[in-house]
């Protein structure tokens, strides 16, 4: 599961992809079956998620955590990982921001989640 906190020591990617629209559909899937059939069995890998733009640009955000950067180059450098991830590249190679978690805001949730201050 996904959590964001400034706790996280962890390495985190956020990689844009802005497929033609005719293909956007296509790519998410590609993309999805990826993490599912591949990357979420590879040591350290912690969480994906997918968002899709609203704007009618159809650019897909991919937000990947692992539990460290030597997790994630050690993925990145299995030939496996170029058999699932190269036809990314057909629709569209993605723009890769290596981060990590600088600060976080969470919304408090009243008496349900605590003192709403």
């Amino acid at each position: 599961m996904t959590e964001i906190t400034e706790r996280f020591t962890g390495f985190t990617m956020i990689n844009t992809f802005s497929p033609p629209v005719e293909r956007a559909e296509e790519l998410k899937a590609v993309l999805i079956r990826a993490t599912e059939e591949f990357m979420q069995h590879v040591d350290g890998f912690v969480s994906a998620n997918f968002h899709v733009a609203v704007d009618g640009s159809n650019r897909i955000v991919n937000y990947v955590q692992w539990t460290s950067e030597r997790h994630f180059k050690a993925a990145f450098g299995n030939e496996a990982w170029n058999r699932w991830f190269d036809p990314v590249n057909v629709y569209a190679p993605p723009d890769v921001l290596p981060c990590r978690v600088a600060y976080v805001s969470n919304e408090r949730l009243g008496a349900a989640g605590g003192d709403a201050r």
